[in-house]
C-alpha cells in the first residue's frame, strides 16, 4: 500500500491564470479531478493526501474522506512535500503534481512496485 500527495499549492503565473492552475477546467472537470480520481482508483493507494493553499483550504475541505485528507502547503515546493509526508501514515509515499493529470495508471503501479 501506498499514500498519495497530490500537490495542489501552485499558483497559475506560468500559464498567466489570475487563480490556481489546478481549478482550470477541462471538459467541466477542474484540473485536479483528474489526477484525484486515477489514485483513488488504485487499489494500493490508500490515502491521498491534498496539500492546498492555506487561503484555499476552504475550498477544498468538503472533499475529505477517510481515503482523502488535506494538509496545507508552504511557500516552496518541497515545504508542501514535508506538510503532506507529515500526514502520509503509510511507509510509501508517491508525490504527483495536480496539474499534471495525464499520468497513465499502469506508470503510477510501476513506481509504487520499483519503490
Amino acid at each position: 500500500m501506498f499514500d498519495c500527495l497530490l500537490l495542489m499549492a501552485g499558483s497559475g503565473t506560468r500559464m498567466s491564470l489570475n487563480y490556481n492552475k489546478i481549478k482550470y477546467e477541462i471538459n467541466g472537470k477542474p484540473l485536479y479531478q483528474y489526477s484525484l480520481e486515477k489514485f483513488l482508483n488504485i487499489k494500493e493507494c490508500n490515502n491521498v493526501i491534498l496539500v492546498v493553499k492555506k487561503d484555499e483550504y476552504s475550498e477544498f475541505k468538503n472533499l475529505e474522506t477517510d481515503r482523502i485528507k488535506i494538509t496545507i502547503g508552504g511557500n516552496k515546493r518541497f515545504e508542501s512535500v514535508l506538510n503532506g509526508a507529515k500526514a502520509a501514515k503509510e511507509e510509501i509515499v508517491l508525490i504527483h503534481d495536480a496539474a499534471r493529470p495525464n499520468t497513465k495508471i499502469e506508470h503510477i503501479i510501476e513506481v509504487y512496485n520499483k519503490a
